[in-house]
């Protein structure tokens, strides 16, 4: 933009102030089981912008707040035990005559996916098999006798048996 003064000819040169704010994208996405690790990262976002990374466990566009100490490229939220939502606020700084601007971008879900309750192993009917109860979608699970897996051939005879859960993505509980 150019300006001139008619009663002193200065022609003043100002560039016009952004209006928006490139956020960029946040990838992160993934589905963890309960007391894990989750890392998000940010890219694509203005040069010279600041970053402030936010999270919710209420839903994807509402309950924000800022993490304490969350500004770089990159977060890892620990020991997650319930399914949360991140997103970046990505700031242009005031700068000369133009004030600063801030948008977030589209948050992406942790899902966490609840630990197994615990189940009950017990000798089932006449027909000897052993029979699990109150089991979960999602989980596989395998019995084991003195560490070996109890495959589903007959057996006979008396076992102390004991039985692991596993998770989609073979995570043992």
């Amino acid at each position: 933009i150019i300006y001139w003064d008619p009663y002193t000819s200065d022609i003043t040169f100002e560039t016009p102030c952004p209006t928006s704010v490139t956020t960029g994208t946040v990838s992160g996405a993934t589905t963890i089981c309960s007391g894990a690790d989750a890392a998000v990262s940010l890219s694509g976002n203005t040069t010279g912008s600041t970053i402030q990374w936010q999270k919710s466990t209420t839903s994807s566009t509402s309950g924000f707040a800022n993490i304490n100490g969350a500004t770089s490229t990159s977060y890892t939220a620990d020991n997650l035990t319930q399914t949360t939502y991140f997103r970046a606020a990505v700031t242009l700084p005031a700068s000369g005559n133009c004030s600063a601007i801030t948008q977030n971008t589209t948050a992406v879900t942790v899902t966490v996916r609840a630990t197994p309750t615990k189940y009950t192993v017990s000798e089932g009917s006449a027909d000897n098999k052993v029979k699990l109860s109150n089991s979960q979608t999602n989980y596989t699970y395998t019995l084991y006798k003195g560490g070996t897996t109890v495959s589903n051939s007959s057996k006979t005879g008396s076992y102390n048996v004991t039985y692991k859960v596993k998770d989609k993505m073979g995570n043992e509980t």
